[in-house]
């Protein structure tokens, strides 16, 4: 079991929360919309004037392109489409931090994550990019939608930031949209899966 200390705020704003091991943490604070994270590093003292600015987070553009692949694969429809955004590392106790609503992207591939907060996070694109953690046993053995059969993220990036190998890290907005491109031109992977226990066999 994973313990977080915790504390509550008191009427001017201060707080104090003790029995902190030594170590590095991370700072959240929550009211309302607003929500702050300030990183911290304890050592064998007190740590005073700790400060967690509060805010309602930032809206992050951003645009999907498709590349065309040679599959035949159709149009995407862009509106069965929704970004997720998971802490990273998703901790026990920490709030989320991801846009509790986002609308999906328009027919020209253009959206907005609303409301983000700081933070570091992995981001999703179901059902083209989902992480392992987020496949239940009841969508595992779904079909993918027939125009989406070739589909992958070839790239995801925020300015400089490479976001499908390093994560989105919204400490601050300076560095513009957020850019993400869909290829249709993965793969296909044909075999047959022999479960010998049961005498049974699967192919996909």
């Amino acid at each position: 079991m994973v313990a977080v200390p915790a504390a509550a705020v008191r009427p001017d704003g201060s707080f104090d929360i003790g029995g902190v091991a030594p170590g590095s943490y991370t700072v959240y604070a929550e009211s309302g919309p607003g929500q702050g994270v300030t990183p911290i590093d304890v050592s064998a003292a007190d740590v005073d004037n700790v400060v967690v600015a509060l805010t309602n987070g930032i809206n992050i553009p951003g645009r999907i392109t498709v590349e065309r692949g040679s599959s035949g694969a159709g149009a995407i429809d862009f509106s069965t489409l929704r970004f997720l955004l998971e802490r990273d590392p998703d901790v026990v106790g920490t709030p989320a931090g991801g846009p509790s609503f986002s609308p999906p992207p328009e027919t020209d591939g253009t959206f907005t994550l609303m409301g983000v907060k700081p933070g570091d996070y992995r981001v999703s694109l179901p059902p083209i990019l989902v992480r392992a953690s987020e496949i239940s046993a009841q969508s595992a053995g779904r079909p993918v939608p027939l125009n989406l059969r070739h589909a992958y993220v070839k790239s995801m990036r925020w300015g400089r930031a490479d976001v499908l190998a390093d994560g989105l890290h919204t400490w601050s907005a300076t560095q513009g949209p957020l850019d993400v491109v869909i290829s249709l031109s993965a793969a296909e992977l044909e075999g047959t899966v022999r479960d010998n226990s049961r005498e049974r066999s699967r192919t996909f």
